[in-house]
């Protein structure tokens, strides 16, 4: 009877092994999976972002090498030599200002010759080798990652089949993307160059890993893609449930062997289902026996445990399921001014920052506004604000002018934004606070084109109206040089119309009495922005009673030596009263035209790269 529960139960202990084997095992291989199936979707996430990224180097190289091939010296240049394009840098200081890891080669080109290069900045860079206009490559230079761009270059003056060609090369910076990487715990790397594989972590692949690959969405480099490794999960439940079922085969052929040794097998009948107790009798040759039933191991519980056992046999819940959760469990409030903005536009770099708005560098992932956008987030304001300011905004999205910021998007997430167009170069509060510091004024030239293309573009603002203001024109009301950007190609736009006045603005003397602005309070902006371009000084409200704010200083006695055409001009736009003001932005524009059409012959002539790029150099 011992031997047949000792096979019993070596049977049971093989069949339990063997379940526990075959679940361990099972358990592994989903566990195997599901990290493969996690890092595929970490990998495909990982070749999005980088894709990205080199997208927007790309157009930022393409759109430097394209800005630099429509300047007039680099026009001109191509039809020389290199001896001649170094003695015009030392004569004429013509030279390229390379940016932070930025390369830039200029190229001749000649029908049946190999490209004749004739400047490349820094002089001790490694030679572009990407001479022929239109063409984009990204590969590994010096250990970086690296994306170049061409753009063709059309001589001033066409000589047979000479042609020029400027190309920029830009060195990414994978640092931050390590970083992350490092934080989220992938290891990835760069597939597809002409080189060994790029690391993009810090770490390198583990031995044993498994590799999986996600290719990246650039036309123009389709063999590109990013590699990950991962170590599949659930390898110790693997080697355990192999022992187990080791164990269970083992087990298993113990209890073979054991039956067969058995000669018979017991009668079920035989098997003990209760516990014998011999009682003593008045006979002691005829023994009784009180037959005693089992008790459960519940029972057992019961009554020997105790009541903390007996506690723990109730159908409760266990103490692990009465935990409350701690402070560290609680939800994190994601600020809403990060990475991503209403799942349209991801957040590269801030541009500036005002007193009810931030501006951020955007990538747009709308159909319809490609590439990159100014991301202008309204911040805190009164509500009544920044609704008036969103409702400007989308009238001012209905204008299509040179002379008015493009605005694309305008909507509320978790805040205000207003995604515009993207002008690379400065505003003009920072060009003003450049030529304060030098005591400089912008030569005339310069100064009637900033003044025409804000005028223009008030102008063209009278059309926008909506249904509710069918008789009153779009009013900007908060016109200041911190609102108008001026480009590196004469691109001069204004925006924000209707945003919210801050405190430290410069209104008209109706605007601080309380009156709401109309087109003569911004033609009063217009004169003082006129006046301090013309002087190089700052013009500050008086402290004084409003109604008695004395006339401003004629910008001739400001400024000795300058011509005393404008001073009429500007005395009639800053005027106390709004009646007699100019009625509109456009009379003030012809006023100013007339006066200046003997000094200024050609308004295109007015060329404000040189002075965009000298404020951004010292700023």
């Amino acid at each position: 009877m011992a031997r047949a529960n000792h096979t019993a139960g070596l049977a049971v202990g093989a069949a339990a092994l063997a379940l526990c084997g075959v679940s361990l095992a099972a358990w592994a291989r989903w566990s195997a999976s599901h990290v493969v199936d996690s890092a595929r979707t970490d990998a495909a996430a990982l070749a999005d972002r980088v894709a990205g990224l080199l997208q927007t180097a790309v157009a930022t190289a393409r759109l430097r090498a394209e800005e630099l091939a429509e300047t007039p010296t680099v026009r001109g240049a191509v039809e020389t030599d290199a001896a001649a394009v170094r003695e015009m840098a030392r004569a004429e200081g013509f030279v390229f200002t390379p940016g932070a890891h930025e390369t830039i080669e200029l190229f001749q080109l000649r029908r049946g010759h190999a490209p004749l290069s004739l400047m490349r900045v820094p002089e001790g860079a490694r030679p572009l080798s990407l001479a022929h206009p239109e063409e984009t490559r990204i590969e590994v230079r010096d250990g970086a990652l690296t994306v170049m761009a061409a753009a063709a270059v059309d001589p001033l003056y066409a000589h047979g089949a000479l042609k020029g060609s400027v190309a920029v090369a830009t060195r990414l910076d994978l640092a931050p993307l390590a970083q992350s990487l490092a934080a989220s715990g992938v290891v990835a790397e760069l597939i597809g160059l002409d080189a060994p594989p790029l690391p993009l972590s810090a770490e390198a692949p583990a031995a044993g890993a498994r590799v999986v690959n996600a290719p990246l969405a650039l036309a123009s480099a389709p063999s590109l893609a990013v590699r990950a490794a991962v170590r599949a999960g659930g390898g110790g439940a693997l080697w355990a449930g192999r022992v187990a079922l080791v164990a269970a085969f083992a087990m298993a052929l113990w209890t073979f062997v054991e039956h067969r040794r058995r000669r018979e097998l017991p009668n079920l009948d035989d098997a003990v289902t209760s516990r014998q107790e011999t009682l003593p009798t008045d006979d002691d040759s005829a023994p009784t026996h009180r037959m005693e039933p089992l008790i459960t191991s519940r029972e057992k519980l019961r009554r020997d445990g105790g009541p903390l056992s007996l506690a723990w046999s109730q159908p409760m819940p266990t103490p692990i399921t009465q935990l409350r959760p701690a402070w560290e469990s609680v939800p994190i409030v994601v600020d809403p001014r990060g990475d991503l903005i209403a799942s349209r536009y991801r957040l590269l770099q801030p541009l500036g920052r005002g007193s009810s708005a931030d501006v951020y560098l955007a990538q747009s992932f709308v159909k319809s506004v490609a590439g990159t956008v100014a991301l202008k987030l309204i911040g805190t304001v009164r509500p009544s604000d920044r609704d008036s300011f969103l409702a400007a905004a989308r009238r001012q999205q209905r204008l299509t002018h040179p002379n008015i910021a493009q605005v694309y998007d305008v909507g509320s997430d978790e805040v205000g934004y207003v995604a515009m167009e993207y002008v690379e170069g400065c505003t003009l509060d920072a060009l003003l606070l450049d030529l304060h510091a030098r005591d400089e004024a912008l030569p005339l030239p310069q100064t009637v084109a900033i003044i025409a293309a804000i005028c223009r573009a008030l102008d063209a603002a009278t059309e926008a109206r909506d249904e509710r203001q069918a008789r009153r024109p779009l009013v900007h009301g908060s016109i200041k040089p911190s609102n108008v950007l001026v480009g590196r190609h004469n691109a001069v736009k204004l925006a924000d119309f209707g945003a919210p006045p801050s405190a430290s603005d410069r209104h008209a003397p109706e605007q601080y009495a309380g009156k709401p602005p109309d087109r003569r309070s911004d033609v009063y902006a217009v004169g003082l922005i006129l006046h301090e371009l013309c002087t190089g000084r700052r013009v500050t409200p008086p402290a004084s009673d409003a109604k008695q704010w004395p006339p401003l200083p004629a910008p001739s006695e400001l400024r000795p030596g300058l011509l005393r055409v404008l001073d009429p001009i500007v005395a009639k736009a800053t005027r106390f009263g709004p009646r007699v003001r100019y009625a509109t932005a456009g009379e003030l524009l012809a006023d100013l035209l007339r006066a200046t059409a003997h000094l200024v012959p050609a308004e295109s002539s007015a060329w404000l790269a040189d002075w965009v790029d000298r404020t951004r150099r010292s700023s």
